[in-house]
Order: structure tokens, then C-alpha cells, then sequence
């Protein structure tokens, strides 16, 4: 399923193919801009404070802009999101590690909660935060489709969920970053603080 960008570049595309001169026109266009959802709150909460998901759709914005291509933030629907990024409505996201997977794989954030509050209760050292973050970020990344990836996940944990552990990540869709971009987006997952979004 095409998504309401794809489809306006493709016109865009044939209009600049079938113009005379075309080659020159087409050059002189500017690509579209990376297109960053800014979770809000659908039929649940948000998953996050809004001034914390305003903050962090900024610095994504004032990262990604070059000469050629600019970042531009739209709001997305905190349960549409992987969908919106695999139709191509956006390009990049973001939300944290815990409630990004319960919206994924629900049985997998079921399971992992039982399964840190198990440890929790025996006093199980071995499950340091550490161990806890990427535990959760593996499962993350084993739920994600084929055409999205994630960022790495951050030490700011700006959701409200404690049940899981909320590191920020940041997904996108594969096929529109490239190596340059994604270091870009891992800069400011893992550069991002709860300061620097106003906690």
C-alpha cells in the first residue's frame, strides 16, 4: 500500500518526465523532506509527556537537515506508527524501547515483565540495568518488520511505564536512511538526556 507522499512523488515524477526540458526541471527539484512522526496520544495515553516528545522530534529535525534535505515533524498516532513508517507517511519515528515493544509483541512485553519482576523480587544481581535495557531493545529489534530498523537505545527514558525498561530509540524505515543517516539518528537517541527534554 502506497502511502499519500509516495503517491504524490510518483505523480510529481511523471509530470517532470513528461515536461519538455524535463531533465533540467527535474534537476532543479529538491528531495522530499525525512518526514519525522512525533507520537501523540491515540485511543490509550501517550507514551510519552508531550513537552519530552516535542523536544526529542527537534533535535531529530535539527540533525537531519542539510543543504539538500531538511527534517519536518508530523504528528502520527502513538498505535500507527510502524504502519505509517512501512506505507511510507513517515520516515522516522521514535518512543521507547518498553512500550514500543508492547505495541509490537504483546505476549514477548508480558513475558519480560514477569520475568524482571521475578528477578527484582529474588534479588538476582545479575540483572543489572544494563543487562535489562538491552534485554528489552533484543526483543525490540526481533518484533520490528523486515523494512524498519532502530536506532540504538538511548539512556533517557522519557516514557511513563515502569513496568519495563524505557530507553528512547529511535525506528526508520530502511529503505529511505542510509549509513549516514542512521549515525545521525543514533547521535541523538543516545545523545538525547532527560535534561536536554526539559525534565
Amino acid at each position: 500500500m502506497l502511502g499519500g507522499r509516495n503517491v504524490a512523488s510518483i505523480i510529481a515524477t511523471i509530470s517532470c518526465l513528461a515536461t519538455i526540458g524535463g531533465l533540467t526541471a527535474c534537476s532543479e527539484e529538491k528531495p522530499e523532506p525525512y518526514l519525522i512522526g512525533v507520537p501523540e496520544k491515540s485511543e490509550d495515553e501517550a507514551p510519552m509527556p508531550e513537552r519530552y516528545a516535542d523536544a526529542f522530534g527537534r533535535y531529530l529535525v535539527r540533525e537531519l537537515n542539510a543543504d539538500d534535505r531538511k527534517g519536518e515533524r508530523q504528528p502520527a498516532p502513538a498505535d500507527q506508527r510502524v504502519r505509517q513508517l512501512r506505507t511510507g507517511d513517515i520516515n522516522v519515528t521514535f518512543g521507547c524501547t518498553g512500550e514500543l515493544l508492547g505495541l509490537l509483541d504483546r505476549n514477548r512485553a508480558m513475558e519480560l515483565r514477569q520475568e524482571l519482576k521475578k528477578a527484582d523480587s529474588e534479588g538476582d544481581v545479575s540483572k543489572r540495568d544494563a543487562d535489562k535495557k538491552f534485554l528489552v531493545y533484543d526483543a525490540l529489534l526481533s518484533s520490528l518488520p523486515q523494512e524498519i530498523g532502530a536506532s540504538l537505545p538511548g539512556d533517557a527514558t522519557p516514557c511513563s511505564d515502569s513496568s519495563l525498561p524505557q530507553n528512547a530509540v529511535v525506528l526508520y524505515a530502511k529503505r529511505v536512511m542510509g549509513r549516514e543517516e542512521l549515525g545521525k539518528l543514533n547521535s541523538v537517541a543516545v545523545g538525547t538526556s532527560m535534561e536536554m527534554l526539559g525534565a
